[in-house]
C-alpha cells in the first residue's frame, strides 16, 4: 500500500516538478529535503520536550513520522538504479507525430551493382517527378497511368524503365514510405532526414520524398550529418535535432523510425525515446508491411 501511494504521488507530484527542476528527478534529492526537514523540526520539538515533558511529549509524533519517512527514502535512495522500464503506449496510439526522422540507408542491397544502382536511381527520380516516360508503375496486376503513396507502398509494386524493371519491395527506400504514410494525414507536418556521415544518397532520398509527400508536409535534411557507426557521435547529432523539433511545438511528439538505420541507430532512438515522454519510436516490420510504434518511459518512482 505505501509503495503504491509513493508511486502515485511521485507520477502526480513529483515527476511533473522534476521536469521542471532537474535535479529534484533524483530521490536522493528527496531525501535531503526530508532529512533536512527532520533535523528541523527534531531540533525545535526537543527543546520544548525537555522543557515541560507532559505538555510536549505528542509533540514527538511527527518527528517520528518524518523520521520514517527519511528510512523510507534511504530504501529509496538505495534502488534509485533499479528503475522500471514500461512501454506506454505501442501501435497506432504510438505512431501519431508532429515530426517523423528518418534515417538514410542504401537504396539496394549489394546485389544490385552501384552502376545499377546509380541508373535505377536516376529513372525513377525523373518519373516521380513527372517525366512518364521515364517509367511506369504496375500494381494489383495492372499498369497504373496515375499513382499515390499507398500504391508505391504496395507489397507487388514493379517500377519498369529503361534501366531495366525490378519489384520496388527490393528497394529499400519503400519501408520509409511505408513509415510516412501511416501518419502523413494524421497530424504530421514535417519529415526530417538525418543523413549518414558518409552517405551518398541523402539527397535523392530528400528529393524523391518531397516528390511523394508533396504540399501535405515539409521535408528537409538536418544541417549535422551522423556517423551511424558510431554511437557516441550518433547520440549527441539525434538528441540535438529531436529537442530542436520539440521546441518547435511545445506540445507536440517526434517521432523517429529506426528501419532504415544500421543496428547503432535503434539504440540511440530508444534513449531517445526513453528520456522524453514526447519522443517514441517506430519501425516497418520486415515480414509485413506493418508499422510499429513504441512510446517508452522509465519510472523512476517504482517500489517493487
Amino acid at each position: 500500500m505505501a509503495a503504491r501511494a509513493w508511486n502515485w504521488v511521485g507520477s502526480q507530484f513529483i515527476e511533473p516538478l522534476g521536469a521542471k527542476i532537474p535535479i529534484l528527478r533524483a530521490q536522493s534529492a528527496w531525501l535531503g529535503i526530508a532529512c533536512t526537514l527532520g533535523l528541523a523540526v527534531s531540533t525545535s520539538v526537543a527543546g520544548n520536550v525537555l522543557t515541560d515533558p507532559h505538555q510536549h511529549l505528542y509533540h514527538l509524533i511527527p518527528p517520528l513520522l518524518v523520521g520514517l519517512g527519511c528510512g523510507f527514502g534511504v530504501l529509496l535512495a538505495s534502488r534509485e538504479l533499479l528503475q522500471e522500464v514500461r512501454v506506454r503506449a505501442e501501435g497506432a496510439s504510438a505512431l501519431r507525430c508532429d515530426t517523423l526522422v528518418l534515417p538514410v540507408s542504401k537504396p539496394f542491397d549489394e546485389s544490385v551493382s552501384r552502376a545499377d544502382a546509380g541508373r535505377r536511381l536516376e529513372d525513377f527520380l525523373a518519373w516521380i517527378g513527372g517525366d512518364a516516360s521515364r517509367g511506369r508503375l504496375e500494381a494489383y496486376g495492372k499498369k497504373l497511368t496515375s499513382w499515390t503513396l499507398g500504391d508505391l507502398c504496395e507489397s507487388s509494386a514493379q517500377f519498369s524503365a529503361s534501366s531495366g524493371s525490378f519489384p520496388l519491395s527490393e528497394f529499400a527506400w519503400q519501408q520509409a514510405w511505408r513509415s510516412v504514410a501511416c501518419t502523413l494525414d494524421d497530424g504530421m507536418t514535417r519529415i526530417v532526414v538525418l543523413p549518414g556521415a558518409t552517405d551518398q544518397f541523402s539527397e535523392i532520398f530528400v528529393k524523391v520524398l518531397r516528390h511523394i509527400v508533396g504540399a501535405r508536409a515539409v521535408v528537409e535534411p538536418w544541417r549535422d550529418p551522423a556517423d551511424y557507426t558510431r554511437l557516441e557521435q550518433l547520440q549527441p547529432v539525434l538528441r540535438d535535432l529531436i529537442e530542436t523539433e520539440l521546441k518547435r511545438s511545445p506540445r507536440g511528439r517526434v517521432r523517429v523510425d529506426v528501419t532504415g538505420g544500421t543496428r547503432i541507430f535503434p539504440i540511440a532512438a530508444a534513449f531517445e525515446s526513453v528520456n522524453s515522454r514526447r519522443v517514441v519510436f517506430s519501425y516497418v516490420r520486415p515480414d509485413t508491411t506493418d508499422v510499429v510504434g513504441f512510446d517508452v518511459e522509465v519510472s523512476r518512482w517504482s517500489v517493487k
